[in-house]
């Protein structure tokens, strides 16, 4: 829809108001959002991470220090820590620059990396292993590839499979409910990160319920 399009806003500075005035404005507009905010997400004892998951870059499968000829997490990890401390979480992404060149669609491209699913699984639980939790990229407008379903059903299961803490949502500002809801019948509660920041679409906030996590570009 149109909230695609829309540019997100901070709130304006005072300006001309008379502060209190202004402040009584922005308390009231929190009151309002709030009614339909459960915030359950944060009640979440298995995503309490997210409150501390500053850093995450986002690496291709291409990334030699990830991959060159078998996985490597650990070079990866010590290069990250030796370039600018560590990190708290990482973006896994298969699909660039691949999609498109057949009909597979986004979730073939992370079961043919080297070793399948399972060897994934063993990637993530060496990430854990170094205190870093691991998210999918995610890609909404792969619509035209091999069809296998909701994405947020095959998204919550892949995810639960192999161990994946979660996904950003590649060009969403924010992310429907049913990938948190699918999540949660699988028994795997995930993350969702938006690319875009959580901002509201058409006036409803009601998403930073199930968004713990949002993406800022440094």
């Amino acid at each position: 829809g149109d909230c695609w399009n829309e540019i997100p806003r901070t709130f304006d500075a005072p300006g001309n108001v008379k502060h209190d005035v202004w402040l009584a404005s922005l308390m009231e507009w929190r009151k309002h959002h709030l009614k339909n905010h459960t915030g359950e997400i944060y009640h979440e004892g298995s995503l309490v991470w997210t409150r501390t998951s500053f850093v995450q870059p986002q690496v291709h499968a291409y990334d030699r220090y990830l991959f060159d000829g078998a996985w490597t997490v650990d070079r990866y990890l010590d290069d990250l820590k030796q370039r600018y401390g560590g990190i708290d979480s990482v973006l896994i992404w298969p699909t660039y620059t691949n999609i498109g060149i057949d009909d597979r669609n986004q979730f073939d491209y992370f079961r043919a990396l080297p070793g399948g699913l399972s060897r994934l699984a063993e990637t993530t639980r060496e990430f854990h292993q170094r205190g870093v939790r691991v998210l999918w990229g995610y890609n909404p407008w792969d619509q035209a590839t091999r069809q296998e379903g909701n994405h947020w059903d095959t998204l919550a299961g892949l995810l639960k499979a192999t161990g994946g803490d979660g996904f950003n949502g590649d060009t969403m500002l924010t992310i429907p409910e049913e990938f948190w809801r699918s999540s949660l019948r699988v028994g795997h509660p995930i993350a969702a990160e938006p690319e875009g920041g959580g901002y509201s679409c058409a006036g409803n906030w009601t998403s930073a319920g199930w968004t713990p996590l949002g993406w800022g570009y440094f």
